[in-house]
């Protein structure tokens, strides 16, 4: 004897159900999107953005989106430099030395 068949689903059921599922596939997409934009976005040597600073050293990444970048032509990035979304690094004068300025090694990441 076989069993009975479970009732139908209601269409709202239906409808919910396929919007649950087009909604994944679109943040599936999306997500992807992001990271190839991201992974082409990146500053990396001997890419045009990189020959805008004084030197951008072997294995250094800016990452995409950059953020606020000014002065490149006085900036100096260091080998193997990492610099990610949302970092955020303080750099500060030296009072004693014209244009010589300092960074202390530290640094922060914001939520944004």
């Amino acid at each position: 004897m076989a069993s009975p068949a479970s009732p139908p689903r209601p269409p709202a059921a239906w409808r919910a159900t396929l919007r649950r599922h087009r909604d994944a596939a679109l943040a599936r997409a999306l997500h992807g999107t992001w990271r190839a934009v991201q992974q082409a976005g990146a500053i990396t040597p001997g890419s045009r953005e990189a020959n805008r600073f004084a030197a951008f050293g072997p294995g250094s990444l800016l990452a995409f989106p950059p953020g606020s970048l000014f002065g490149e032509a006085w900036i100096e990035i260091g080998t193997g430099t990492l610099a990610g979304f949302h970092a955020r690094v303080r750099v500060t004068a030296d009072s004693s030395i014209p244009n010589l300025w300092h960074w202390d090694g530290t640094y922060s990441f914001d939520q944004g």
